[in-house]
Protein backbone atom coordinates (compact mmCIF):
# COMPACT_ATOMS: atom_id res chain seq x y z
CA UNK A 1 0.00 0.00 0.00
CA UNK A 2 2.98 2.58 0.80
CA UNK A 3 4.35 1.87 -2.90
CA UNK A 4 0.64 2.83 -4.61
CA UNK A 5 0.97 6.18 -2.12
CA UNK A 6 4.38 6.71 -3.49
CA UNK A 7 3.18 6.35 -6.94
CA UNK A 8 0.34 8.81 -6.23
CA UNK A 9 2.69 11.27 -4.71
CA UNK A 10 5.06 10.99 -7.38
CA UNK A 11 2.22 11.11 -10.34
CA UNK A 12 0.93 13.77 -8.74
CA UNK A 13 4.06 16.21 -8.15
CA UNK A 14 4.79 15.65 -11.96
CA UNK A 15 1.23 16.68 -13.00
CA UNK A 16 1.43 19.32 -10.86
CA UNK A 17 5.03 20.98 -12.22
CA UNK A 18 4.27 20.16 -15.76
CA UNK A 19 0.68 21.48 -16.35
CA UNK A 20 1.74 24.46 -13.90
CA UNK A 21 4.39 25.30 -15.65
CA UNK A 22 2.92 24.99 -19.29
CA UNK A 23 -0.51 26.62 -18.24
CA UNK A 24 2.05 29.49 -17.20
CA UNK A 25 4.32 29.42 -20.00
CA UNK A 26 0.64 29.53 -22.44
CA UNK A 27 -0.42 32.55 -20.42
CA UNK A 28 2.37 34.04 -20.38
CA UNK A 29 2.93 33.99 -24.13
CA UNK A 30 -0.69 34.91 -25.39
CA UNK A 31 -0.65 37.87 -23.20
CA UNK A 32 -3.52 36.58 -20.91
CA UNK A 33 -4.51 39.02 -17.45
CA UNK A 34 -6.03 37.05 -15.01
CA UNK A 35 -7.22 38.80 -11.95
CA UNK A 36 -6.20 36.07 -9.39
CA UNK A 37 -3.28 34.05 -9.37
CA UNK A 38 -3.25 30.20 -10.47
CA UNK A 39 -0.86 28.61 -8.28
CA UNK A 40 -3.31 28.01 -5.61
CA UNK A 41 -5.70 26.49 -7.77
CA UNK A 42 -2.84 23.86 -8.35
CA UNK A 43 -1.96 23.45 -5.11
CA UNK A 44 -5.69 23.02 -4.15
CA UNK A 45 -6.94 20.27 -6.70
CA UNK A 46 -3.79 18.41 -6.58
CA UNK A 47 -3.68 17.82 -2.88
CA UNK A 48 -7.42 17.40 -2.69
CA UNK A 49 -6.98 14.94 -5.92
CA UNK A 50 -3.79 13.10 -3.94
CA UNK A 51 -5.80 12.95 -0.65
CA UNK A 52 -8.81 11.13 -2.41
CA UNK A 53 -6.51 8.55 -4.09
CA UNK A 54 -5.04 7.65 -0.59
CA UNK A 55 -8.41 7.13 1.07
CA UNK A 56 -10.14 5.28 -1.93
CA UNK A 57 -6.80 2.89 -1.70
CA UNK A 58 -7.59 2.97 2.13
CA UNK A 59 -11.60 2.26 1.63
CA UNK A 60 -10.68 0.00 -1.13
CA UNK A 61 -9.39 -2.46 1.77
CA UNK A 62 -12.16 -2.41 3.98
CA UNK A 63 -14.74 -5.03 2.99
CA UNK A 64 -17.68 -3.22 3.92
CA UNK A 65 -16.58 0.13 1.82
CA UNK A 66 -14.99 -1.40 -1.24
CA UNK A 67 -19.01 -2.20 -2.78
CA UNK A 68 -19.64 1.28 -2.17
CA UNK A 69 -16.54 3.06 -3.85
CA UNK A 70 -18.61 4.09 -7.02
CA UNK A 71 -20.92 5.93 -5.37
CA UNK A 72 -18.44 7.05 -2.58
CA UNK A 73 -16.75 8.42 -5.47
CA UNK A 74 -19.79 10.64 -6.73
CA UNK A 75 -20.03 12.07 -3.29
CA UNK A 76 -16.15 13.01 -3.15
CA UNK A 77 -16.91 15.40 -6.41
CA UNK A 78 -19.80 16.91 -4.38
CA UNK A 79 -17.51 17.78 -1.25
CA UNK A 80 -14.70 18.73 -3.38
CA UNK A 81 -16.35 21.34 -5.41
CA UNK A 82 -17.94 22.59 -1.84
CA UNK A 83 -14.25 22.76 -0.62
CA UNK A 84 -13.86 24.96 -3.39
CA UNK A 85 -16.50 27.27 -2.77
CA UNK A 86 -15.21 27.59 0.55
CA UNK A 87 -11.50 28.07 0.01
CA UNK A 88 -11.50 30.32 -3.13
CA UNK A 89 -15.37 32.38 -2.05
CA UNK A 90 -13.62 35.47 -1.37
CA UNK A 91 -10.76 35.33 -3.24
CA UNK A 92 -11.81 34.43 -6.99
CA UNK A 93 -15.91 33.78 -6.87
CA UNK A 94 -16.26 37.43 -5.70
CA UNK A 95 -14.62 38.97 -8.52
CA UNK A 96 -17.14 41.22 -10.73
CA UNK A 97 -18.16 39.70 -14.04
CA UNK A 98 -15.65 36.82 -14.48
CA UNK A 99 -14.34 36.58 -17.98
CA UNK A 100 -14.22 33.70 -20.26
CA UNK A 101 -10.71 33.31 -19.80
CA UNK A 102 -10.75 33.46 -16.18
CA UNK A 103 -13.47 31.04 -16.13
CA UNK A 104 -11.34 28.56 -18.47
CA UNK A 105 -8.89 28.90 -16.46
CA UNK A 106 -10.38 28.26 -13.00
CA UNK A 107 -11.50 25.30 -14.91
CA UNK A 108 -8.05 23.79 -16.20
CA UNK A 109 -6.49 22.65 -12.96
CA UNK A 110 -9.65 21.04 -12.21
CA UNK A 111 -10.07 18.80 -14.82
CA UNK A 112 -6.02 18.53 -15.34
CA UNK A 113 -6.61 16.62 -11.72
CA UNK A 114 -9.51 14.95 -12.02
CA UNK A 115 -8.25 13.12 -15.45
CA UNK A 116 -5.32 11.94 -13.24
CA UNK A 117 -7.72 11.12 -10.59
CA UNK A 118 -10.19 9.05 -12.18
CA UNK A 119 -7.13 6.81 -13.92
CA UNK A 120 -5.94 5.68 -10.32
CA UNK A 121 -10.05 5.17 -8.96
CA UNK A 122 -10.44 3.26 -11.96
CA UNK A 123 -8.06 1.04 -11.75
CA UNK A 124 -8.11 0.81 -7.85
CA UNK A 125 -12.01 -0.32 -8.96
CA UNK A 126 -10.97 -2.78 -11.94
CA UNK A 127 -8.17 -4.30 -9.28
CA UNK A 128 -10.81 -4.60 -7.11
CA UNK A 129 -13.58 -6.09 -9.71
CA UNK A 130 -10.58 -8.58 -10.54
CA UNK A 131 -10.04 -9.80 -6.97
CA UNK A 132 -13.62 -10.05 -6.67
CA UNK A 133 -14.22 -12.01 -9.45
CA UNK A 134 -11.33 -14.32 -8.54
CA UNK A 135 -12.46 -15.18 -5.30
CA UNK A 136 -15.70 -16.22 -6.61
CA UNK A 137 -14.54 -19.02 -8.89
Amino acid sequence: MIKSFLVYLVAFALLFVVSFFVHTAILNGGDYELRFDILPLYWFFSIISLILCGLFKVFSNIKKTAEQLGFIYLFTLVVKIAFFVIFFNNSILKLPNLTKTESLNLLIPFFVFLILEIYFITRLLGERNTNSINKKK
